[in-house]
């Protein structure tokens, strides 16, 4: 069985930032404008989309730990696929906000799965890992953001259709590419377990995580509303759906630009 490589956990997280991208910053447009539905109903799905990406996250961390990674993740990235196979046909009211939760359970279950496979990655220092794979999310919403752009003055159901295509190539990469050897995954497992039984987070190191995740939450609190209130905002104002999509790509790439000057003061100033 081939060792699994830190490349294909990029481009798998390349191809569904990228696919995801094209989705999530016409949500609430495509519902108020498109299906006429009340912005407030919008946030309900949106928040409902939310709810059950933490059970798919909880769903990937427990596969992870105590069932076939493959067979799984196989699933789950399937659940995105016939999701998204299905919108590009049925994309009206209320087949839209039902396949877009569905695609959101699938999806979520898959991340966390991957996050988790990345840990397993033995050539390369954890921290690397995993800023390359923020890094790569981030390449995704440019790329995502920056083509929805164009292709939403053609037609809205090309939107489904690019989504779909990526999560199918992400699905082959995962078949061929993503498959684990048992041994690596139990060795990682009873290292993590050992480490449980000699350390116990101190109380002041506790409330050290606590504050830092109250603060996280406090900055997602006035972040959802990029992708919830202000389209619809600056469509008021007469901006257009492109232009908003455009303030997304220079997001993403003022991440993309800055992460790498972060990174250099954290591995020297440390």
């Amino acid at each position: 069985m081939k060792q699994l490589k830190l490349k294909w956990l990029l481009l798998g997280s390349l191809l569904t930032s990228t696919g995801t991208s094209f989705m999530w910053p016409l949500t609430t447009v495509y519902m108020h404008d498109y299906l006429h539905q009340s912005l407030s109903l919008a946030g309900i799905v949106l928040l409902l989309e939310s709810l059950v990406m933490i059970g798919g996250s909880y769903i990937g961390g427990y596969i992870f730990d105590h069932l076939q990674i493959h067979f799984w993740l196989q699933l789950a990235i399937s659940l995105s696929v016939i999701s998204l196979l299905l919108l590009i046909f049925l994309n009206g009211w209320p087949a839209y906000p039902i396949l877009l939760i569905i695609n959101a359970l699938g999806g979520a279950i898959a991340n966390t799965i991957v996050n988790s496979l990345a840990t397993l990655i033995v050539e390369k220092d954890s921290r690397y890992v995993f800023n390359m794979l923020y890094f790569m999310a981030n390449i995704g919403v440019v790329l995502g953001t920056m083509l929805v752009g164009i292709v939403v003055k053609y037609n809205i159901r090309l939107i489904f259709v690019i989504t779909f295509i990526m999560f199918v190539f992400f699905w082959l990469i995962a078949k061929f590419y993503y498959q684990v050897p048992a041994r690596a995954k139990s060795s990682s497992t009873s290292a993590g377990d050992s480490t449980k039984q000699l350390t116990k987070t101190s109380r002041r190191h506790f409330w050290l995580i606590m504050g830092l995740l109250l603060a996280y939450l406090a900055i997602q609190l006035g972040y959802s509303q990029w992708q919830s209130n202000l389209s619809i905002y600056m469509q008021g104002l007469g901006i257009s759906l492109t232009k908003y999509s455009y303030l997304w790509t220079l997001n993403g790439i003022l991440i993309v630009i800055l992460q790498p000057i972060l990174n250099f003061f954290e591995n020297h100033y440390h």
